[in-house]
């Protein structure tokens, strides 16, 4: 190895909740012996998810957040925890740590390969902002990601995207899916929440239709009240919303509006979507765009029936025509409701071999040894 090193970075700004953030946990938490020893880097170490860390994992932290107003002091901290542990590699789970690196390794601060994880839809993400900080944000992307010694992309459709729209050569990027950890969603499924909504969550009219997200745009959960308002009455519910974010007033007014506000439940976040997910009878997510939604994973491992709509990027790859659920066009709130209103009337059974087969593929450790890999091959 170039550095000599027996260590492997993976770099986040918090571990305040999100799918990337729980992707970088279960690799940790399940990370192969007798390899490169895995170190977390953090901006700030706080968040929801740092109970769920193992307590072996090596923790490093600046402490504060990584804002241009700190650029010079976060790259001379980043330095300072790098040159301590003189990485094999770095994997940047977020934008902000990866411009941050990338700068302070322009001046020479930092020499290990710098390789940015992208988990989101590039596109979506870029084209929907246009004020002037975004248009610099993109510009400084655009040279990130060009002094990138590696890229590695959650999902088929990101990697291809991102290629196009940051002109990246296919051959230095590379998909590696996220890890789906069996066993924790197994033990949280078949566990007890100790939450303030589960007592409630009993008392629910059925059928009981769930989705997991932030309340955004992004997640688009206003088309899911619309096309739970047009399901007939006489196969409706509950519809159970659990997440936090900006959209939450504006999507209280519109359950409102529509009637169905003593239908719709949104509790905000909740630590073990799991049970919920194996005590509901359907799992649907409305989203805008992805990247590889691990909710859709994480709701097959609890044997539910899935819905989705077949934005870019993800659950094409993930439900495979209509192998492991229902595939609806984004925006369509007809549609939606036509697949639900059929999801909940059809009883056939969810085919679970096939489906654990599948997502066998994507235990943990077998997902960090390919970041394993990927690290090696910089070093090449």
């Amino acid at each position: 190895m170039a550095n000599g090193s027996g260590s492997l970075v993976m770099a986040l700004s918090d571990l305040r909740g999100g799918g990337a953030e729980r992707v970088v946990v279960n690799l940790l938490n399940h990370w192969p012996s007798n390899k490169l020893r895995p170190i977390l880097l953090l901006a700030e170490e706080n968040g929801p998810y740092l109970n769920d860390l193992g307590s072996g994992i090596e923790v490093l932290s600046c402490g504060f957040p990584l804002t241009a107003a700190k650029t010079p002091k976060a790259m001379l901290c980043l330095r300072n925890l790098l040159r301590s542990v003189q990485p094999a590699a770095i994997f940047s789970h977020s934008i902000t740590t990866s411009r941050m690196l990338t700068r302070a390794r322009a001046l020479g601060m930092i020499s290990a390969p710098l390789i940015p994880v992208l988990h989101n839809n590039v596109g979506k993400s870029h084209q929907a902002r246009q004020s002037l900080t975004d248009r610099i944000i993109r510009r400084e992307l655009d040279w990130v990601y060009s002094k990138a010694d590696r890229i590695v992309a959650v999902s088929k459709g990101i990697a291809d995207e991102a290629c196009g729209f940051f002109g990246i050569p296919q051959e230095k990027v590379e998909t590696i899916y996220n890890p789906v950890d069996l066993s924790r969603i197994t033990a949280g499924a078949e566990g007890y929440p100790r939450d303030h909504f589960v007592e409630h969550f009993k008392q629910l009219k059925r059928p009981v239709i769930l989705s997991v997200g932030r309340l955004s745009e992004q997640k688009n959960h206003a088309l899911l009240l619309e096309a739970y308002a047009r399901i007939p009455g006489s196969l409706r519910g509950s519809l159970l919303i659990l997440g936090e974010g900006e959209m939450k007033e504006a999507l209280d007014s519109q359950a409102l509006a529509s009637g169905i506000d003593e239908e719709v439940f949104m509790p905000g976040f909740l630590n073990n979507p799991w049970w919920y997910m194996k005590h509901s009878d359907l799992y649907v997510m409305s989203s805008n765009w992805e990247g590889y939604p691990m909710v859709l994973l994480e709701a097959l491992a609890c044997d539910v029936p899935v819905i989705a709509t077949d934005c870019q990027h993800g659950p094409s790859e993930i439900i495979q025509g209509e192998a492991f659920g229902t595939l609806v066009p984004i925006g369509n709130a007809t549609a939606l409701a036509n697949a639900i209103a059929y999801r909940l009337a059809d009883k056939q059974a969810q085919p679970k071999a096939e489906v654990r087969a599948f997502l066998s593929t994507y235990l943990p450790g077998l997902v960090a040894q390919r970041y394993i890999e990927a690290a090696a091959r910089v070093q090449q």
